[in-house]
């Protein structure tokens, strides 16, 4: 016959749960409740510590949940971003004008139309001097977002606008070589060296980095 867990039928269980959760010591908890060190152990064992190891699972998979619900926000922020360009590089602008060519108010405006629209201008017309003067009409105007700046974060995006390589740059070894005479180049291809400073073609310009100051030119046998 299963022996049964004196801690469980006490009275007093949440109290002593919680003493043990908060890692109170078997002794003083078991004096303090009247119970023996041994069933403590096997309270903790059997009916303390599955449940800690599930509330742990329980806490790590809300974590993960969060972590993913937020990965998906960061996504769809990512997706609106594309729409708002998309919506401000390709709108149409007679959507702010009625059939008559007239600008629309703004309640008739279709919400696409409102979305590109960043400010507003309203002008009073009025007519007459002093006491006369009186409002006979009113201009009304709309400044809308930047369609090609629009369409060029865009095309950044998607990598529609290829980047021009890099100019080739021509160190000083090169530029000397250019310069140099051919009777030079014949010796530096025999030789492995330029010629002395003595034997140089005078209209040379520069010097290169690899030429060699001194000695005598060797004699080709």
């Amino acid at each position: 016959m299963p022996q049964t867990c004196k801690a469980c039928t006490n009275p007093k269980r949440k109290e002593i749960d919680k003493a043990l959760a908060l890692g109170g010591t078997l002794r003083d908890i078991a004096r303090r409740f009247g119970i023996s060190r041994s069933g403590l152990s096997r309270h903790k064992r059997d009916h303390i510590q599955p449940l800690v190891k599930t509330v742990a699972a329980q806490h790590q998979q809300a974590i993960l949940n969060v972590a993913e619900q937020r990965a998906a926000e960061d996504r769809l922020t990512g997706e609106m971003v594309l729409d708002e360009l998309r919506l401000h590089g390709f709108y149409d602008p007679g959507e702010f004008f009625n059939e008559k060519g007239a600008l629309k108010d703004i309640n008739e405006m279709t919400p696409r139309a409102r979305a590109v629209i960043k400010a507003f201008d309203f002008v009073n017309l009025y007519e007459g001097n002093g006491g006369q003067q009186h409002c006979f009409g009113q201009m009304r105007k709309i400044r809308t977002s930047d369609k090609l700046k629009a369409l060029a974060l865009l095309g950044q995006h998607f990598g529609l606008f290829p980047t021009s390589p890099p100019p080739v740059q021509q160190n000083n070894f090169q530029v000397n070589i250019l310069l140099r005479s051919d009777a030079e180049l014949e010796h530096f291809i025999a030789y492995g060296e330029w010629p002395s400073n003595g034997s140089a073609d005078p209209r040379r310009i520069g010097s290169s980095s690899t030429e060699r100051g001194g000695g005598s030119t060797p004699t080709q046998t």
